[in-house]
């Protein structure tokens, strides 16, 4: 099936179904859609899940790809949302766990690997906090003045309000875009595995 970019009916439409299912999630949950974990607030649900899923096929490939950091991202996702852990995550969650308690690595780095090596914590937590931010703002930009293109000179001016460098802020804009279109694309599939359901 060709890829196209959702129009705002799709997104609406979307908007509507996540919001309703959130309703009544939280209906029958009470006390349970908002979830205080560390820091931060999650919200458990549908409007958790739908994201989940899609973040789950990502990790699944990086840790494919060599990156051991994926798996426990992959079962702390499944916890926060309360989906249930894939088998391929389950199977090497305890692969590693088994290595570490039978002597086989010394470390749990050595099991799940080192989280954040070789990076500057501040500004890698800066740089999570500003992604949607800067995207939010580029998509205001252009609703505001439709004219306006993507480019360096729009770049630019984001990246001025944020106190950010040009390129930092191109890159934060494109990988949230990036991450909206895998989202998008797993919203379209449920669709259509919806639609294909016997009634």
């Amino acid at each position: 099936m060709p890829k196209r970019e959702p129009s705002e009916d799709d997104i609406a439409r979307w908007r509507r179904a996540l919001d309703e299912a959130q309703i009544a999630f939280e209906a029958q949950n009470p006390g349970r859609a908002r979830v205080r974990a560390a820091r931060f607030d999650y919200y458990a649900g549908p409007l958790c899940q739908g994201p989940a899923r899609v973040r789950l096929a990502v990790l699944r490939a990086q840790f494919e790809a060599g990156d051991p950091r994926a798996l426990l991202e992959a079962v702390g996702v499944c916890a926060r949302c309360e989906l249930t852990i894939p088998q391929w995550a389950s199977a090497e969650f305890m692969t590693a766990i088994g290595e570490v308690a039978h002597a086989r690595v010394a470390s749990w780095d050595r099991a799940f690997g080192k989280p954040w090596e070789g990076k500057h914590l501040n500004k890698l937590e800066q740089r999570l906090a500003l992604q949607p931010d800067v995207y939010f703002r580029v998509r205001k930009i252009q609703d505001t003045d439709p004219e306006q293109a993507i480019d360096r000179s729009l770049f630019e001016r984001v990246a001025e309000e944020f106190k950010i460098g040009r390129t930092q802020c191109e890159e934060l804009y494109y990988r949230q875009r990036r991450a909206n279109e895998r989202l998008h694309a797993h919203i379209l599939e449920l669709e259509i595995i919806e639609r294909m359901q016997p009634r």
